[in-house]
This record gives structure tokens, C-alpha cells and sequence, in this order.
């Protein structure tokens, strides 16, 4: 039962227009992946069922002991409602840039019936209710990415930025969070089409998974980095990765909250559409 059951009767994760072609590139309107989503590279959690960007907060693990997954692809950007512009791949080269107004879908906000609070207020700059003050607005990411093939070597490299606004506090002076202000550089390479290589690196003004800094806090800091290996006779992959991941955590406190997680999975092809999966965490 939430706010969102009195609006809809189906509940969207995907659903834009998009106009383009091979030589413009796409111009897309509606919810769906951003830029910090659709263009980072070297998070090396795509294999097994994703590790601790499945498993976290899942109920097979206890929520006080799960590290929060701080990546985009976790889903924590790709609900809001942006338009969305994603370049032709030219000599290898391709960027991204999107704008999101809030974090809400385009469905959100039609309850809106005062200034500041109340349910369903996706689309409001102030509020008076604490639980607003964590949301952010106008977002804006830029990206550009490098993938191409040398020989037996493939190598993919992206560098991202982020940034946004917040929703005010209507009734302070001061406001309780900064706006989103990450930046990301990733790379992977491989060898045959067998052996992979990867890391990504994130840092800015966030906190926890896709959430703002609290003012005051500490700068965030997550980085992973792991390996694959693909026997294509078997079919097979092995798997590993390790982040760690340090942000403020809760507001006000004089420490801040270190995370840590390590992966190690195989995925086996059994036939068509049934694979076996062992993962460790």
C-alpha cells in the first residue's frame, strides 16, 4: 500500500517515447535508464545474479548486515521521469546527456493540492515535511564513453559526471542536504572475448544508495574492482569482485559508515534458457 496504488493501476518501470536515427543519435522522453546508468562501465557485477546489487536489502540478509550497493545500476536512478539525448557511436566515441526534474516518475504529483507537503507532492521545489528534504531536483548528467576492439583486446572506458539540486526546507533558513554531485570514471578490458578485467571509482556528494549528503557530511568515496573468465567450449563463467564503499550514513554522527562486500559466482548453461548458478558472498 503506498501513495502510488491511488494514482495507478500498473506500475511503470520503463515506459518513454524516443525519436532517432543511426546518423542523430536518440532523443528519448518519458522513465528509464540515466546517464550514470546507461554509460558506466567496470562495475564487474554481471555475473552469477549480480551479487550484492541483488542481494542487498534482500530479506535472505539481514538489512543491518547487507553493504548498500552504491552504483546506479542498483535501480536507483532509472525511475525518474527525464528526457534523455544518447549520441551515434563515432570512431568508437559515444556520450550522453539527461535532465530529470525530481526523482518522481512522470505519473507522480497529482496530488498536489497544497504549497508545501502532502502526499504525492513529487513535483514541488519546498515542503515542510522532513521526509522531503532528501529528494533531489533538476538532475543533470553528462557522459562519455569509449568501447572498441584492438586485435584480440576489447576496451571500454567512461567518465561520468552528476549533479542536482534539492527540495528545500520552507521552514529554515539552512538546508539539511546538499544536491547530488558525483563524479565516476570506469574501465574494462579483455582478452578473447575469456578474460575480463575491471574497476570503477565514484565520488562526490551522495550517500548511501543514490541519496543525498546530509550538510556537513563526509565526501563519499566507493570503488570495485574484480575479474571473469568465460569458457565458451563449456559454457561457463567464473566471477569475482570486492567494493568498498565509505559515506556519511546517518546525519550528525562524528564517524561515518564503511561497507565492504565480496563476490565470487559461476554461472553454468545447462541448455536453452536454464542455467545453473553457485555465488558466495
Amino acid at each position: 500500500a503506498s501513495g502510488d496504488a491511488t494514482d495507478n493501476t500498473l506500475f511503470v518501470r520503463h515506459a518513454n517515447a524516443y525519436v532517432g536515427t543511426d546518423q542523430l543519435g536518440i532523443l528519448r522522453i518519458g522513465t528509464g535508464l540515466g546517464a550514470q546508468t546507461l554509460f558506466e562501465v567496470g562495475l564487474m557485477d554481471d555475473f552469477d545474479i549480480g551479487g550484492w546489487n541483488q542481494l542487498d536489502g534482500a530479506t535472505n540478509v539481514p538489512a543491518n548486515l547487507s553493504p548498500v550497493w552504491p552504483f546506479a545500476d542498483d535501480g536507483a536512478e532509472y525511475m525518474a521521469g527525464r528526457i534523455m539525448y544518447v549520441s551515434p557511436v563515432i570512431d568508437g566515441f559515444d556520450f550522453g546527456i539527461a535532465f530529470a526534474p525530481n526523482n518522481s516518475t512522470p505519473f507522480n504529483g497529482s496530488g498536489c493540492s497544497a504549497a508545501y507537503g502532502g502526499v504525492g507532492c513529487a513535483t514541488q521545489s519546498s515542503s515542510t515535511l522532513a521526509g522531503d528534504f532528501g529528494r533531489y531536483r533538476n538532475e543533470l548528467g553528462v557522459a562519455l564513453r569509449y568501447r572498441n576492439t584492438i586485435g584480440p583486446v576489447g576496451v571500454a572506458l567512461s567518465g561520468i559526471y552528476t549533479t542536482s539540486g534539492q527540495v528545500n526546507d520552507a521552514a529554515a533558513a539552512s538546508q539539511p542536504f546538499k544536491g547530488l554531485n558525483i563524479g565516476d570514471i570506469g574501465a574494462s578490458v579483455q582478452f578473447n572475448r575469456q578474460v575480463e578485467i575491471g574497476g570503477n571509482v565514484m565520488w562526490g556528494a551522495f550517500n548511501g544508495s543514490w541519496g543525498l549528503q546530509p550538510v556537513g557530511g563526509a565526501t563519499a568515496i566507493a570503488w570495485v574492482a574484480g575479474a571473469k573468465y568465460t569458457m565458451l567450449q563449456v559454457p561457463m563463467t567464473l566471477g569475482a569482485y570486492y567494493f568498498d564503499y565509505e559515506n556519511q550514513g546517518q546525519a550528525g554522527l562524528p564517524t561515518q559508515r564503511r561497507e565492504q562486500g565480496l563476490d565470487i559466482g559461476a554461472v553454468y548453461g545447462l541448455g536453452p534458457g536454464v542455467s545453473l548458478v553457485a555465488e558466495y558472498l
